[in-house]
């Protein structure tokens, strides 16, 4: 594995990193570079489990799991979840057809 002398990436992963990297890794920069939507691909066969997957995150948001998830992160990896960069919304699956 190469050497580097920074990293850039989202910062749950840089956090672990740091958390888990002891000194290998001193510095977290805090500000944001932009904001990127992430999204889960299935097979396109695979529509009932793109259901369940569209509910199971749409449950987490509505019964307050995800904050909970978040808040759990932010004690562990000793950072802070700025959702006002990243709102936690569940687009609903689509098909092209």
């Amino acid at each position: 594995m190469g050497q580097s002398d920074a990293i850039a990436g989202p910062q749950p992963i840089l956090a672990g990193l740091r958390k888990d990297g002891g000194t290998r890794y001193l510095h977290l920069q805090e500000d944001s570079y932009g904001t990127q939507a992430f999204g889960i691909a299935v097979k396109a066969d695979q529509r009932k489990l793109m259901e369940l997957i569209d509910t199971a995150l749409q449950q987490m948001v509505d019964d307050g799991a995800w904050d909970a998830q978040i808040d759990a992160m932010e004690t562990e990896l000793g950072m802070h979840v700025d959702l006002s960069l990243n709102p936690v919304t569940v687009a609903r699956s689509q098909d092209d057809e």
